[in-house]
């Protein structure tokens, strides 16, 4: 009884240290810079006080080439880890049915579950180094000025020639 009480006042302690040592979000970074807090064993993201998914910081990063392809990369592997979680919940699930019937068809399937889960694992992680190298890239280019960032331009002319022949010419940069 003693250690149970003992266990948890001192997880409860850990708890409020770990708690009171964080930073608020919206203190910790100037305007248009994403802040990054830790919670437990993730990451999350905020702008301005609010918190950003993928496809919102993808959207975000677009005029910034390096932090876009890396946001893109961590899209891309967040979607294969989906699709990990997801095919390996089946393989378990049909694995667990299928034992008694069959147990060598049964326990290969529990095999390939298995696999597939840890291969969504392992993307998961990939998409947090990616989204974490983007968020590191884009901050880092907000901080540096408006020169980073990718300028897109659009101009238009129109010439009337003679004869009433009209020309339009659109470019963009």
């Amino acid at each position: 009884m003693k250690t149970r009480t003992l266990f948890l006042l001192i997880l409860l302690l850990g708890g409020a240290a770990g708690l009171s040592g964080q930073r608020n979000p919206r203190q910790a970074t100037g305007a248009d810079t994403i802040a990054v807090k830790k919670i437990f064993l993730s990451r999350s993201y905020f702008l301005e006080g609010k918190p950003l998914n993928l496809s919102v910081m993808e959207w975000f990063m677009k005029d910034y080439p390096r932090a876009h392809d890396e946001i893109n990369l961590a899209m891309m592997s967040d979607q294969f880890s989906i699709v990990g979680y997801g095919a390996g919940s089946l393989f378990l699930l049909s694995g667990m049915l299928i034992y008694r019937q069959n147990r060598d068809a049964g326990f290969d399937l529990l095999q390939v579950g298995g696999v597939c889960l840890a291969g969504g694992i392992v993307f998961q992680v990939i998409s947090g180094k990616f989204k974490r190298n983007a968020v590191r890239l884009y901050n880092d280019a907000v901080k540096s000025g408006p020169g980073n960032a990718r300028s897109s331009t659009a101009s238009y002319s129109i010439e009337i020639g003679d004869g009433g022949k009209v020309g339009l010419l659109v470019s963009f940069e």
